[in-house]
């Protein structure tokens, strides 16, 4: 079967090219090329057998002898000297072997052209084998705007990881990022869309794609990226209330603001049910009122009177004084909660709703009210402690909503259902394990929100990208 071999690869000599540059020299003539001829189907069998050790000194004199003579013995290279850089302990010579692997992708363009693609899986390689970001990034960006729609399905998720990653690393802007991610997206969906043996594996790539991007897009995209998706979710329900004060908050999220009009129709519809609720809730509670006697102390019927008068900081204040004069803890905590209500949903001082709920709890036992409270305001405050690039400390004050979530429920049961569907709205708003990562931090340590909450948290994680 060998000597079979031997003959076609001898037959294919006389038709070859011996035209090559410096560095790719066919099989040549006589005794030397069936010398490298012989070699190489030697080595090839040890290559096939993974026995790469003993594929090398052969593969070596083939190479030097007829590096042109087949484009395996570049392919071949890279796994041999793969397979050496898997079993090397001297980093020295991990180093001199990986420049030998980025050298064989070089000297094969140079051989037999085809940069794009070649370049293609250059970067890939040096993706996995740990090169500089930038580097890689080069590579494959020369790679894709080479070969467009004709890239391999397996260079685009490498490719986008070290694309978030070159942004978040501030070695490329939004501009360039976005500009990638449009390159790629337009790739799979021309392949899927005209490439039937291949659409499943472009949709799976597409599909990894966006989840590299996850961790940036609210960085980098504007609110017509995200926009389609997220009305489609109103149009499918738009008069549920839940839904549209969800895709409205999505929304602003996103960029978008009132000149888009489904971001004012929705403002609107939710400020007409809202106006509703509370003249119905005003008109029951007057009722209430007008049905008992005021058990109210004069300090705090001010108060109350400041409240219906939209005088909300002196409502504030006095209901702070009143929780003060009261003796009967009861009161005290009643008009402490008051205070903290007032402050936290209508004058939105954040750091005294969560003081005057503090002082609510000792005069409230068994309430889990203060508590959930203060996670509401943690929750509703949490985009203070990020940054334009980083979300990481909003993230931690999420942390932070839950944890007074889970104590209301502790302190008190009745509020599970409430506590759970706030838990299961804020869950995926935790840390990413790359976040964490990041920051030298896992799961079950302890770290603190800073910003204006100055809590400890226990790390707990979502997975981001």
């Amino acid at each position: 079967m060998k000597v079979h071999k031997i003959i076609l690869l001898l037959a294919s000599v006389l038709i070859a090219s011996t035209a090559f540059s410096q560095g790719c020299q066919g099989w040549g003539k006589g005794k030397d090329s069936l010398a490298a001829i012989q070699n190489h189907v030697l080595y090839r069998d040890y290559v096939k057998a993974k026995n790469y050790e003993e594929a090398f000194p052969l593969w070596q004199k083939v190479f030097l002898a007829a590096p042109s003579g087949s484009e395996k013995h570049f392919i071949d290279g890279v796994k041999i000297y793969k397979d050496k850089i898997e079993k090397e302990t001297d980093e020295a010579k991990k180093a001199e072997y990986t420049d030998m692997v980025y050298k064989l992708f070089d000297q094969r363009i140079e051989c037999f052209g085809k940069r794009g693609a070649i370049l293609g899986r250059k970067g890939y390689n040096m993706f996995y084998m740990g090169a500089d970001e930038k580097d890689v990034f080069a590579t494959f960006k020369e790679s894709i705007e080479t070969e467009g729609n004709k890239t391999k399905d397996f260079l685009l998720v490498p490719f986008a990881s070290n694309t978030v990653d070159m942004y978040r690393n501030k070695n490329i802007d939004k501009t360039e990022a976005r500009a990638v991610h449009a390159k790629m997206m337009a790739i799979v969906d021309h392949n899927i869309a005209n490439n039937e043996k291949k659409a499943a594996k472009f949709e799976k790539a597409k599909a990894g794609i966006t989840e590299q991007f996850t961790v940036i897009e609210r960085n980098i995209f504007d609110c017509d990226y995200f926009k389609a998706d997220i009305i489609a979710k109103y149009e499918a329900d738009k008069n549920n209330p839940e839904v549209y004060r969800a895709v409205y908050q999505e929304l602003v999220r996103a960029g978008c603001t009132e000149s888009e009009p489904v971001v004012a129709e929705i403002k609107a519809k939710d400020k007409s049910r809202v106006d509703a609720v509370n003249a119905e809730n005003r008109a029951k509670q007057a009722a209430i009122n007008a049905a008992k006697t005021p058990k109210l102390t004069p300090t705090a019927n001010k108060a109350k009177e400041a409240y219906d008068a939209g005088n909300y900081a002196e409502a504030v204040r006095l209901y702070a004084q009143a929780a003060n004069e009261a003796t009967d803890p009861a009161r005290k905590g009643k008009y402490y909660y008051a205070a903290a209500q007032t402050s936290a949903y209508k004058t939105k001082k954040y750091s005294e709703a969560r003081k005057y709920a503090k002082q609510a709890i000792p005069h409230m036992p068994g309430s889990g009210k203060p508590y959930m409270l203060i996670g509401n305001i943690y929750a509703a405050g949490a985009s203070r402690c990020a940054t334009k690039t980083d979300d990481w400390g909003s993230r931690l004050a999420y942390l932070a909503a839950i944890d007074k979530w889970y104590k209301a429920k502790s302190v008190d049961p009745s509020l599970a259902g409430e506590v759970q569907s706030k838990i299961a709205k804020y869950a995926s708003y935790k840390p990413t394990k790359e976040q964490a990562f990041q920051r030298s931090l896992k799961d079950g340590q302890s770290t603190n929100v800073g910003c204006w909450i100055g809590e400890s948290v226990t790390i707990k994680t979502v997975k981001g990208y």
